[in-house]
């Protein structure tokens, strides 16, 4: 292994699987970003490290696709490094691996560093910290995609509370996936299973803001938007499904 590339093992607990006894999306989810923390602060740019520095990182946009899930009390691996940096954009990979090391799994992510008074993003090439550890590897997966606007009407979805703020004082990243995946009857997630996942992230959710969604099909995804009650966008996802049956 690359020593630009990290690997972590993770344990799949009963509070993070759903009625199949598989682990949740929302649970994969933020165990990914979980990696992508671990890394950061083992190669000392971190989200502690940068809060230091008057800086945080944004996820902009995250990919996933899955060949199977990692069941209740198994345990599953995750390596992750970054193939790019520019001005703007660091380009993190993931690959996520079952018990017997069978790929099972991949996912890509774009990330900005933002300064947090100005609230402005930082020039990433003018960070040698972080091109020190530019591995430069692909990873065979389509980039994240642009998940156009949705036009169909909005609908009352949720009031963010307590349980959704993270220690940067806004929505978790992985909430909203919940919050979508809770709008689907029980027996579609019993027929069907996710493939791939794309998320736009836009803008931060706050405490006490009341969360919109809208939906519609587009070339064979099911994409759904989340805005605030002006219509201002929050995030933007889009789903590819599989028949199990």
């Amino acid at each position: 292994m690359s020593t630009y590339k990290f690997r972590y093992q993770f344990q799949v607990y009963p509070r993070e699987v759903d009625y199949t006894k598989s682990l949740t999306f929302s649970a994969l989810g933020s165990t990914i970003l979980d990696a992508a923390g671990l890394s950061a602060r083992e190669c000392g740019f971190g989200m502690e490290q940068m809060h230091q520095e008057g800086f945080a990182w944004v996820l902009s946009r995250l990919a996933v696709e899955m060949d199977q899930y990692p069941k209740e009390y198994s345990s599953f691996s995750i390596e992750t490094w970054i193939e790019s940096i520019t001005a703007l954009v660091s380009t993190r990979h993931f690959i996520i691996r079952n018990e017997q090391d069978e790929v099972i799994g991949r996912a890509t992510s774009l990330w900005s560093l933002i300064d947090k008074e100005k609230r402005r993003p930082v020039n990433l090439t003018d960070r040698k910290d972080l091109l020190a550890f530019v591995d430069g590897s692909p990873l065979d997966i389509e980039t994240p995609m642009r998940i156009p606007n949705i036009s169909s009407d909005s609908h009352v979805l949720h009031r963010v509370v307590y349980s959704d703020i993270d220690i940067n004082g806004h929505v978790n990243s992985f909430k909203y996936v919940q919050w979508i995946f809770d709008l689907f009857a029980l027996e579609q997630f019993k027929d069907h299973s996710i493939e791939r996942f794309d998320v736009n992230y836009s803008q931060e959710a706050l405490y006490g803001t009341e969360v919109f969604y809208k939906t519609e099909v587009h070339q064979g995804h099911m994409l759904y938007e989340l805005t605030s009650e002006e219509g201002k966008a929050y995030c933007r996802m889009a789903l590819q499904g599989n028949s199990k049956v």
